[in-house]
């Protein structure tokens, strides 16, 4: 309307006429915005007896007071190392790679590691088969309590449940928990974002993509590198 409102008053200067000063122009807008509102809101009501109530539009409902998902890496509390593994998978080629990395509370880089999944059939196989190997590799690099993050809430209610598991994937369950149980230290299992679960994914797709499989410790490449510093605790 606002453009319509300029040519017209374009045409009127082209045609040598006294334009309309922008205080009538203002008022014809406003008054045109009305109607449509009042059409809108009284599409049976008779405009000629203008006798319909124009309401201005609903105010915007509060923002919800619900926390919102940190968007970033959470160190584990003290005194422990966090895992976190990802898994991808191409159902179109059955390419699939699995990518960890285990940082303290400092968000110090224990290791980190990608690889290629030559046998996998699912997303789901590939995060159960990145799991179990993440977390056999932490066993052996520090002996400080676990927290395992994934990013695939069926994979960690699957490797949570206490009944028995009967799906495909009860080979890798059943190693997933026969690792957490071995050892004396607490070991738990948690669910976080994609965007908490970057290194890991990107490392997945490199092992896939790549394919490579390969393991850093202390450091690794640099988008690894980069990327830990970033998600490093103040």
């Amino acid at each position: 309307m606002t453009m319509w409102r300029v040519w017209h008053v374009r045409n009127e200067i082209t045609h040598d006429k006294a334009p309309p000063t922008a205080e009538a122009s203002r008022r014809f807008l406003h008054g045109y915005i009305n109607s449509l509102l009042c059409i809108q809101q009284h599409p049976d009501g008779n405009l000629e007896k203008g006798k319909m109530v124009v309401l201005p539009s609903p105010p915007r409902a509060p923002e919800s007071t619900t926390p919102k998902v940190r968007a970033h890496w959470v160190p584990p509390q003290p005194g422990w190392v966090k895992l976190n593994t990802d898994g991808s998978y191409i159902a179109a080629t059955g390419a699939a790679g699995g990518g960890m990395i285990l940082r303290d509370d400092r968000g110090e880089i224990i290791y980190n590691a990608c690889r290629e999944l030559r046998t996998c059939d699912n997303a789901l196989e590939a995060e159960l088969a990145t799991c179990r190997e993440g977390l056999e590799l932490a066993l052996h690099r520090s002996n400080l309590p676990i927290l395992v993050e994934l990013d695939s809430a069926e994979a960690v209610s699957m490797i949570t449940a206490r009944e028995m598991d009967r799906s495909s994937h009860r080979a890798l369950i059943e190693e997933i928990r026969r690792l957490a149980g071995s050892d004396a230290r607490e070991i738990s299992f948690t669910l976080c974002s994609r965007l908490q679960n970057r290194i890991s994914h990107e490392l997945a797709a490199y092992g896939r993509s790549t394919p490579r499989t390969a393991v850093w410790l202390t450091a690794g490449m640099d988008f690894v590198v980069n990327l830990a510093l970033v998600e490093k605790p103040p």
